[in-house]
């Protein structure tokens, strides 16, 4: 399985994802009030890396071999939860000087990262080859324009700063159940299919 892991791993773009994560943290690190949804947007790139740890071009190959998806999905799991533990040892480096918590830029990350697993698990299950690219840009792109203008704020605060009366309690209660849910898909995409009776 770690053989498997290893094999799956996206060099070029985990080597890419790297600096630009920390250049976005280090932007937060630096002016931590005006750079503060840098840090959303760090998130986001790191689940969209994350999503290409999913991809198998050579689907059509693999899936008729005796390791079904479930046991794919968990060797690749492991490089993903790799990133994950990355995320949580880098975002305390940051000062974030009041403007956020550091407890709740990890949460994003995490929680990204487990979408990214789930949709692209779930779009393997259903014959995709490679959903690790519209996946990725799909979380890029909408988490990063949330991160940086969210027309919902009063009614989703995805990304509070600040203080109280910054809602971060709401902010917290929803990224642990978009977590909580992502987590079920990921559990559902896994399950092994039925096998089809053939009737006669």
């Amino acid at each position: 399985m770690l053989r498997h892991a290893v094999r799956a791993l996206p060099v070029p773009v985990l080597v890419a994802t790297g600096p630009v994560a920390a250049l976005l943290l280090w932007l937060v690190d630096r002016w931590p009030w005006a750079a503060w949804p840098a840090a959303g947007v760090a998130a986001a790139t790191v689940g969209a890396a994350a999503a290409q740890l999913f991809n198998e071009p050579a689907a059509a190959i693999v899936d008729a071999l005796p390791r079904p998806l479930w046991w794919r999905t968990t060797a690749r799991l492991m490089p993903a939860a790799l990133l994950a533990v990355l995320w949580l040892a880098l975002v305390p480096l940051v000062d974030l000087d009041g403007a956020g918590r550091t407890p709740f830029v990890q949460l994003e990350g995490v929680v990204t990262i487990l979408c990214a697993a789930a949709c692209t698990t779930w779009l393997r299950r259903r014959g995709q080859h490679s959903p690790g690219p519209a996946v990725g840009a799909a979380l890029l792109l909408v988490l990063s324009f949330l991160a940086l203008w969210n027309p919902l704020e009063d009614v989703l605060p995805l990304y509070p700063y600040g203080p109280p009366p910054a809602p971060w309690r709401t902010a917290y209660l929803l990224w642990g159940c978009g977590g909580a849910a992502f987590a079920v898909v990921l559990v559902l995409a896994m399950l092994p299919r039925r096998a089809r009776q053939v009737s006669g």
